[in-house]
């Protein structure tokens, strides 16, 4: 594994807070990619052998190649965590329900971070939006390498929301009760 991925892993990843502490073999992958036909970006071989499945540390986000009208007005995007030990799992649901040209390789709040396994989608690094409504496009590309998707993460601390510009307003009803 790449020296300067492996550091950012480090950085990037919340390493107390362990969701699944089995790493993937070299064999189970290859007999998950044997069973669908598929093949995996070495890069992402690499980080399921040799890291646990954790959470994304606090206030790391990674930028947008392309933006959806639910992309951060920043540009950037949040990732809760990626799949490890469950990635198979995932993946194979992932595949009956959408089909095998992206894998599903992490989460945030109902949304998809996935890997793309087909074609000119193969190693890229997608974003799903389970709310986007434009029929036209699916998954919006955030990176063109998992190495590239890592290292491209930064600590972004805020939310961009002023919280002096948020008003309350409570009904009458509710202190009448």
């Amino acid at each position: 594994m790449n020296k300067k991925v492996k550091q950012k892993l480090n950085e990037i990843l919340d390493m107390e807070t362990v969701i699944d502490s089995r790493k993937l073999s070299e064999t189970e992958i290859a007999d998950f990619e044997s069973a669908h036909g598929i093949k995996l970006s070495e890069e992402y071989k690499d980080f399921l052998m040799n890291f646990n499945e954790v959470y994304i540390n606090d206030g790391y986000k990674f930028p947008m190649i392309e933006k959806s009208g639910l992309t951060p007005e920043s540009g950037f995007e949040n990732i809760d965590f990626l799949y490890v030990g469950n990635f198979i799992q995932y993946a194979e649901k992932f595949i009956k329900e959408h089909g095998k040209k992206l894998l599903p390789i992490g989460e945030t709040a109902g949304d998809t971070i996935c890997i793309g396994v087909h074609g000119d989608m193969n190693g890229k690094i997608y974003f799903i939006y389970h709310e986007d409504e434009n029929e036209d496009k699916d998954e919006y590309l955030a990176a063109n390498s998992f190495n590239e998707f890592i290292l491209s993460f930064e600590k972004r601390e805020g939310h961009g929301i002023d919280l002096d510009d948020i008003e309350i307003e409570l009904d009458d009803d509710l202190w009448n009760s």
